[in-house]
């Protein structure tokens, strides 16, 4: 018995009608279906019988309702005439409550699988013109499981991990950051979440 060619909605079978016969694996379809959720965690966080290959990072989330009072702070005393200060929407360097980054945040720990996107796989905007000429701009791709809901503008942070069992060394010790560009959720079956991939560049801090 073959397969039908075409999908149910709308297609003509051979006596005229929409309607096409039955599924003959609609029972175990649904069974030898991968969940890919299942998946992303056994890679991430591994069992006693698959080596975890995920590593920690820290994942800093901006809470963007508002800005901190910081920003676009205007000057005062000395520098309170200063036409430069105040006016290019920036946050102070060393706030004490943003630390620079013009919102409050939190840090989470989480694991992640980064791989680097080179130009050769299509990215687009992938080479930029600077004074000096043409120059790549590499990105970084974190993988990481369904429910971190990373967003744009937040921020993924590199530790120093011990170097026996690759858990964090606290307090943590920065090694770098980058800023998410893209935040894209791979959906499966209705739409559900699996994995989130996320594109993020190298931040000079």
């Amino acid at each position: 018995m073959g397969l039908p060619l075409w999908p149910k909605d709308g297609a003509i079978n051979a006596a005229g009608t929409n309607k096409l016969p039955p599924n003959p694996f609609s029972i175990t379809r649904i069974g030898s279906e991968i969940d890919l959720r299942a998946e992303m965690k056994l890679m991430l966080e591994g069992n006693e019988y698959y080596p975890r290959r995920g590593h920690w990072v820290l994942l800093r989330r901006m809470d963007k309702r508002q800005r901190c009072f910081c920003w676009n702070e205007k000057p005062v005393g000395d520098d309170k005439f200063n036409e430069d200060k105040g006016k290019y929407n920036e946050p102070k360097l060393r706030c004490p409550v943003c630390n620079g980054e013009g919102y409050v945040y939190e840090d989470e720990l989480h694991l992640a699988r980064r791989m680097l996107v080179s130009p050769a796989i299509g990215l687009a905007a992938s080479e930029t013109m600077s004074d000096i000429g043409w120059m790549n701009i590499n990105y970084i791709v974190f993988y990481m499981q369904y429910y971190v809901n990373p967003e744009k503008g937040d921020k993924i942070i590199e530790i120093n991990l011990d170097s026996e069992d690759a858990t964090p060394i606290r307090p943590y010790v920065n090694k770098e950051m980058y800023r998410i560009a893209v935040a894209e959720p791979f959906r499966d079956q209705r739409g559900r979440i699996e994995f989130w991939r996320v594109a993020a560049k190298l931040e000079i801090v």
